[in-house]
């Protein structure tokens, strides 16, 4: 991922900003803020990660890499994506039960550790599971960080993106990693499905996409897909899927950064997910 940087911003400064980190298994990026201006945006491609959790040498040598990491920051806040997420109905959430409503149905070792977002626009709430011994090396790298689920966020601001129409109550969005995509879709303002697959090929993106049509229940022809992440018009993923679905629609850029001079050139749609972070 390429390096977008404000003239405005100076590492030797970096005490008076504010650091977002997204963190999944093949991907960290981060984003430098103050009062709403993105002053830099960039990101570390993982390219050996055996397991999801596997992370912690991955991020102990994207914090050598990156000079940008290590300055003082004011505020750190650290969102983690994962498939091993949850969600259970908000009124029926007992938080001292959180460990038995994950274990009935995904599996807990010793060294898990659950991270809760309470969503109440959706009346779920969210349970995610993290490797103990990265959310400790997260908290030894950035002592002063708050740690969380990057799902809430994206949730938030993908809602807010996407247009809503009397004709089509079905809001659709994937949200392309260089290694993954992550489905979710919406019928009014109840969530109906979210997951994250890892794929190697085009193909593997279409069959997802046209699985989660057909699960829902839904023509490719009728209803449009919205986009974002790393996905290009000119990409092969792009083309593939431009044959099958009649609308690829990248997420709008978040008005409240339209005007940010370090993402002129930056498509939309690639910064959705790190920008929803702060919004």
């Amino acid at each position: 991922m390429e390096t977008y940087t404000s003239s405005n911003f100076s590492l030797d400064q970096s005490k008076n900003y504010n650091l977002s980190l997204l963190l999944g298994a093949d991907r960290l990026s981060y984003l430098v803020h103050e009062q709403g201006e993105v002053l830099a945006l960039g990101g570390l491609d993982f390219v050996q990660i055996e397991e999801e959790y596997s992370l912690v040498d991955a991020l102990n040598q994207a914090y050598d890499q990156r000079e940008i990491l290590r300055a003082p920051y004011q505020k750190v806040q650290i969102y983690l994506r994962s498939n091993r997420v949850i969600s259970l109905p908000l009124p029926l959430y007992l938080p001292e039960q959180q460990y038995s409503y994950f274990e009935a149905l995904l599996p807990l070792d010793e060294g898990d550790f659950l991270l809760e977002a309470q969503m109440p626009s959706l009346d779920l709430v969210f349970l995610q599971s993290v490797r103990l011994a990265l959310h400790d090396q997260l908290m030894d790298l950035f002592p002063q960080a708050q740690i969380q689920t990057a799902l809430p966020s994206l949730l938030d601001i993908s809602q807010q993106l996407i247009p809503k129409t009397p004709e089509n109550n079905y809001r659709l969005l994937a949200y392309f990693s260089p290694k993954s995509i992550q489905l979710i879709a919406w019928h009014k303002d109840k969530l109906l499905l979210h997951q994250l697959r890892p794929f190697v090929s085009a193909e593997d993106c279409l069959y997802y996409l046209l699985w989660m049509y057909k699960e829902l229940g839904l023509s490719p022809k009728k209803i449009p897909l919205h986009f974002a992440g790393e996905l290009n018009e000119d990409s092969a993923i792009y083309q593939l899927l431009y044959r099958y679905i009649i609308a690829l629609k990248p997420l709008p850029r978040p008005q409240a950064f339209a005007e940010t001079a370090c993402l002129a050139k930056l498509e939309p749609q690639r910064a959705i997910h790190l920008l929803g972070t702060i919004l």
